[in-house]
C-alpha cells in the first residue's frame, strides 16, 4: 500500500501534468485565433487597398476624359 503522501505527491503531479497540457492547448488554439484574425486583417487592407487604387483609376480616367474635351480641336481652344 503507498501512503497517503505518496497518493497526494501523485495526484499533485497529475493536476500539474493536467494544468500544463490545458494551457498548452489554450495557447495552441490562442495562436490559431490569432493566425486567423492576422489573415482576416491582410485580406481587409488588400480590399481597401484595391478599392481605393479603383476608385483613382476611376476619377483619373474622368479627368482624362475631361482634358480630352477640353482639348479637342472642335472646342475652339
Amino acid at each position: 500500500m503507498t501512503s497517503t503522501e505518496e497518493l497526494y505527491e501523485q495526484l499533485q503531479i497529475l493536476h500539474q501534468d493536467a494544468l500544463h497540457k490545458l494551457i498548452t492547448f489554450r495557447l495552441d488554439e490562442t495562436w490559431k485565433g490569432l493566425s486567423q484574425i492576422e489573415h482576416i486583417i491582410t485580406q481587409a487592407e488588400y480590399y481597401a487597398t484595391r478599392a481605393c487604387v479603383d476608385v483613382f483609376k476611376h476619377h483619373l480616367d474622368e479627368v482624362k476624359q475631361r482634358l480630352a474635351a477640353e482639348t479637342s480641336p472642335g472646342n475652339g481652344a
